[in-house]
């Protein structure tokens, strides 16, 4: 009951603020306004980081690859051509080999659908807060907008319930 008032509160203020809002020139980011701006580095280590560790010491790789990492990269593929988003980091205008690896290639974050992936492999709230940190990074370092970091976590999320459902 509480659930379901919460989001249909959620959505209701969602659309006030979105109709209110004055359409800006640009994509506003309060995620990466909050957040200090880190180097991309920190989130490529830290996603990285957690993938080699579900692929050492995780548990069902294989389950978690076919039934949810891989489904996952399959509508990130069918969504990337739809919608074409900027890059989030102002670097990248021109294409720079080594700082703008993943130019527009943005809804859902690739690297957050790995981590979240990867955090599922281990049966620990300390795996998903890796997970969560490696979003937060990815934020910070303006490598994704917040929107694509959340799609994903949000993606992995459901894909995971559903493969419990149906296996």
């Amino acid at each position: 009951m509480w659930t379901s008032l919460l989001q249909v509160f959620s959505c209701i203020c969602s659309v006030v603020f979105t109709t209110l809002h004055a359409v800006p020139p640009k994509i506003i980011d309060y995620g990466q306004l909050v957040l200090p701006l880190l180097p991309s580095e920190l989130a490529h280590v830290a996603c990285v980081a957690l993938v080699l560790a579900a692929y050492a010491w995780g548990n069902n790789l294989y389950f978690y690859f076919v039934h949810v990492y891989a489904p996952a990269m399959f509508i990130k593929a069918t969504l990337l051509p739809l919608t074409i988003l900027p890059d989030s980091n102002p670097e990248c205008k021109v294409w720079h080999p080594l700082k703008c690896l993943t130019r527009n290639d943005m809804l859902p974050s690739g690297h957050m659908l790995a981590a979240c992936s990867a955090s599922l492999c281990f049966e620990s709230p300390l795996a998903r807060l890796a997970a969560a940190l490696c979003g937060v990074l990815l934020v910070s370092s303006k490598m994704h907008f917040s929107v694509d970091v959340l799609l994903s976590a949000w993606l992995v999320r459901l894909l995971f319930l559903l493969s419990e459902k149906i296996l």
